[in-house]
């Protein structure tokens, strides 16, 4: 099965606080509405999102529970280890590029930078790239053709990956990705 690309977000809104960052250094990417996706993660049906969501983000109108209920499916039902992940660093025409490292989603549990909790674990390469505009607002979008991400010339102001906070360096050497 060919690998799929997507385009992820992980910011708090459209113009919300950006968490590009953290995930690479961290070595994840993360989406919100966690309160409702701890109930979801071993869901089957796409209609219990829709609920999550209404109950425990009451007040967004019908679309928005749809769009947000669409993204959360895509992260936690369709996006495959192995598939390719472009992260986008808000307004600033970069982007991180990398591919799935986990087999399925956690909600983490760590207090850290990323307020997100629902992850996946990346192995991002190395710097930022050019984002290649693809289209997708959504938090969670499928790429139907993506250029090859061109590196950018590396900058001294941006982090290096750290090791998983939450399991720490001997956990990683012996981990599965």
């Amino acid at each position: 099965m060919p690998k799929k690309k997507w385009k992820i977000y992980a910011r708090q809104g459209e113009g919300g606080k950006d968490y590009a960052h953290k995930c690479y250094q961290n070595g994840m990417i993360a989406i919100g509405w966690s309160r409702a996706v701890k109930k979801l993660i071993r869901s089957s049906r796409r209609e219990d999102i829709v609920e999550a969501i209404q109950d425990a983000y009451p007040g967004d109108s019908q679309r928005s529970y749809s769009q947000e209920a669409g993204s959360i499916w895509r992260f936690l039902k369709e996006v495959k280890k192995g598939d390719i992940v472009l992260m986008p660093v808000q307004k600033s025409g970069h982007a991180y590029y990398g591919e799935i490292a986990s087999l399925r989603p956690y909600i983490s549990e760590i207090v850290d930078e990323c307020p997100f909790k629902t992850r996946r674990r990346v192995n991002w390469k190395k710097g930022l790239f050019q984002d290649p505009k693809v289209p997708g607002d959504n938090t969670v979008n499928e790429i139907e053709k993506m250029p090859t991400p061109k590196p950018t010339p590396e900058r001294k102001d941006y982090h290096k990956p750290q090791p998983d906070k939450e399991f720490g360096r001997k956990a990683e050497k012996i981990a599965l990705w």
